[in-house]
């Protein structure tokens, strides 16, 4: 077995900046200093941390580390609480550190480890045979062992501990800490590491300057293990420690292996940025509000505001990384139309640039975009989608596109525009579909869509991937107008001087054309088989299923894959987190965080919600059914309705709604959750009793299309061979909690989806 197992070491090993682990004797010098200790080490720059457990004999440790044993508080080696403490306390990996009498002898190992206390166990003085039991042991508690090859290891003994352990800890020499170990000395055992590519070697002990920190690093050593100079620096002050522990970081970043990426995605309620290194962690991320406007049953947004919040994220996310970005991606909502000013490419400075002042409706228009950004889910269009249905044929436009015409495509919109605001459309150069394409824009002045999102534009041929100028042209609308087209991987265009000016991003740096936010969540939950189903739960939701075979429309949304000949069918979904949203901030107080709350209020609940239906349609809604007008209702309020019914009851009221976009669920062999709402695990298990399937959440579901949208910006960049190899990732780690249907609960939940399916006929019947 060679393998990492602990989620924590494979995210640090598999990043591209070296590593510093540092070594800390638990407890020392006191209980409520060491987690402060803890704390600020890792703000200063600690990858790592290797506790030492509390040794009756620590002669093989030098005098510092002996009179630290010695002093640190007492009674801890059985204090379970201590030790759950220092894994809650700290975000990297935590290693214990000890010898096999104080340790393995008495089993604390194994209770500490099913208390989920720590990441990675290293015993020094362990035998092989048993260092190997120890590995397959540790396996099932999601534990790394770390391989230990000391300084006279024969160089078998070393061969079989790399050929074993993908961790290994390199103690360099045997000795008073601070004699010297020539690069001879591991030469033939870092020989070995090399060919076994997916072994990590640290070197450790003796460690006390970052000259010899950078001395290591460039020998190879994908990390290194500071203890007694820390402990050192640590009795003169924590202040010194601190000094200390930055000039370690900063050694060691200047050795990392550059290839950091900026993710970025643009939604209705916040932009969102990254930076993301090459073993997919966050290294530093940044958020920012924007408005939505929602008049006269107008949804619209201002695109300026989502570059203005951009540029403050991402400079933000530059300083506190303090990386420079080897490229950008995004991904952003789907289904706009956004009209940029002039004839050229130019955002900035240039006539074209500056050629719009205002528009017909009132709104004010920068003069970097003609009027706000009309949403997906704004269906003022529902004439004009008719008309293009009359004119082109029905079954023309939805054989073509694989989609419905109606009044939310871009298509139907910009025929709107041309009829109810002609002023305003004249004055644009251009348009494009999706929140990023018009920050690529800002950024590079190049007008680009990527594939995904083009699908949702009523104007590509889903399966050549091409636009129909014809149909513009058909509809009386300037074929001109449309943007370049290209594979989210394909490169858009490089940042300008002024996007530089703006964003603080380097001048040059490549922005690829990114992704529709729905084709982010799809990679990110890792489907690519019929059966296989993901349930994204953002502001707006949507399942999401791929297939090989052209699209068939039935009522959802088939989307290009970011790859050639392949589909995303989606169900989408107007209302999903927004219902989440609105019913927290029902429940709390202003003074309340809404969430809390209503997690609260979710945990006192019942299946059913004693009786009381939600109709989930805040906004109107696009599946189950298709209805811009209609708008949400409870139904069975009695006087015995609690708070808790309320909120169980709208959550329960998506669910059901999202249960009606599965024509088959006897056809589900997996479906997964992904998206912010996915953080609320009662959600979550009412999903698993209503669809009568277990549900899988990864834990990091909030990150996953980040990742999936920096994976875009390394294949684009040649840093990783194709998007399908991060889908495989996604599916190997299986770093998920499985929500499993209650056998109580599901024929309440049947019952309920029943009685939910006739409610939208009912009040529609009261609205018309």
């Amino acid at each position: 077995m060679k393998e990492i197992v602990s989620r924590r070491d494979r995210e640090a090993v598999h990043s591209s900046r070296k590593l510093v682990a540092g070594y800390f004797v638990a407890g020392y010098p006191d209980r409520d200093t060491f987690f402060k200790i803890l704390r600020e080490a890792e703000e200063k720059g600690i990858d790592i941390f290797e506790i030492g457990f509390p040794a009756k004999n620590p002669t093989a440790d030098g005098p510092v580390i002996r009179d630290a044993m010695k002093k640190a508080a007492p009674g801890i080696e059985d204090d379970l609480e201590f030790w759950k403490k220092i894994r809650e306390t700290v975000h990297g990996p935590v290693w214990l550190m000890g010898y096999r009498e104080d340790l393995v002898a008495g089993g604390r190992y194994r209770t500490f480890a099913a208390a989920g206390c720590y990441d990675g166990l290293v015993v020094p003085d362990i035998e092989e045979t048993e260092g190997r039991a120890l590995q397959d042991e540790m396996k099932a508690y999601g534990v790394d062992v770390i391989g230990f090859i000391g300084p006279h290891s024969l160089l078998i003994d070393s061969a079989n501990c790399i050929a074993r352990f993908p961790i290994i800890y390199q103690m360099l020499y045997s000795g008073k800490t601070g004699q010297t170990a020539g690069n001879e000395d591991f030469r033939d055992i870092m020989a070995l590491a090399k060919k076994e590519s997916d072994t990590h070697l640290f070197a450790g002990f003796g460690i006390s300057t970052p000259e010899r920190v950078g001395e290591l690093l460039d020998s190879g050593f994908d990390g290194v293990i500071i203890g007694t100079a820390i402990i050192r620096h640590l009795n003169q002050s924590r202040e010194e420690m601190g000094r200390f522990i930055e000039s370690l970081r900063k050694t060691a970043d200047a050795h990392s292996t550059a290839g950091a990426v900026l993710a970025a995605d643009v939604g209705t309620t916040a932009v969102k940025v990254a930076m993301v290194d090459t073993g997919s962690r966050i290294l530093a991320e940044a958020s920012r509000d924007v408005t939505l406007y929602q008049e006269n049953g107008h949804i619209e947004q201002e695109p300026r505001e989502w570059y203005d919040a951009f540029c403050q994220a991402a400079r933000e996310v530059l300083r506190k990384s303090g990386e420079k970005p080897e490229g950008i991606a995004f991904s952003g909502q789907m289904q706009d139309l956004i009209l940029l000013p002039g004839t050229g490419n130019a955002p900035e400075g240039s006539d074209a640039g500056m050629a719009a002042a205002g528009d017909a409706s009132g709104n004010a228009a920068s003069p970097d975009s003609c009027g706000r950004a009309i949403l997906y889910s704004d269906a003022r269009a529902g004439k004009q989608a008719g008309d293009i249905r009359a004119a082109i044929g029905d079954g023309e436009v939805t054989g073509v596109t694989g989609n419905l015409c109606d009044g939310a495509i871009p298509f139907a919109k910009l025929l709107w525009l041309k009829e109810e605001e002609p002023d305003r459309l004249a004055k644009a150069g251009a348009v494009v579909f999706s929140a990023k394409d018009y920050i690529i824009w800002r950024l590079t002045g190049q007008r680009v869509t990527d594939v995904v999102t083009a699908s949702t534009s009523g104007l590509m041929d889903i399966r050549k991937r091409g636009w129909r100028a014809d149909w513009m042209e058909k509809m009386g609308l300037d074929p001109g107008l449309l943007p370049r087209l290209a594979y989210p991987t394909e490169a858009a265009g490089r940042v300008t001087a002024a996007g530089e000016g703006a964003s603080g991003i380097p001048e040059g740096t490549t922005v690829y054309a990114g992704i529709g936010d729905a084709g982010a969540a799809t990679l990110a939950s890792g489907i690519s088989a019929p059966g296989e189903y993901n349930i994204n739960l953002g502001t707006s939701g949507w399942v999401a299923a791929v297939s090989g075979g052209a699209p068939e429309n039935r009522g959802y949304f088939n989307l290009a894959f970011p790859a050639p000949g392949r589909y995303i069918n989606t169900v989408p979904f107007y209302n999903a987190g927004i219902v989440h949203k609105w019913v927290s901030g029902i429940a709390a107080s202003d003074e309340e965080n809404r969430y809390a709350v209503a997690s609260r209020l979710l945990a006192e609940s019942r299946p059913g919600s004693h009786g009381v239906l939600f109709l989930p349609y805040l906004q109107g809604e696009r599946y189950p059914v298709s209805d811009a007008d209609i708008r949400g209702g409870y139904v069975g309020i009695s006087p015995e309705t609690t708070k808790a019914d309320l909120v169980r009851a709208a959550l329960e009221g998506v669910a059901y709604s999202i249960r009606s976009g599965f024509a088959d669920p006897g056809a589900i062999r997996t479906i997964s959750l992904i998206g912010g709402g996915a953080r609320e695990k009662v959600w979550c298990q009412i999903f698993a009793d209503v669809l009568d399937h277990e549900v899988m959440v990864f834990r990091n579901s909030g990150y996953m299309p980040t990742l999936a949208v920096a994976a875009i910006a390394r294949v684009g960049g040649g840093k990783m061979s194709s998007l399908d190899e991060f889908i495989r990732e996604v599916r190997a780690s299986r770093d998920c909690d499985v929500y499993r249907p209650d056998p109580e609960a599901v024929p309440v939940m049947r019952e309920g989806f029943a009685r939910f399916r006739k409610l939208y006929p009912a009040l529609r019947a009261v609205e018309d």
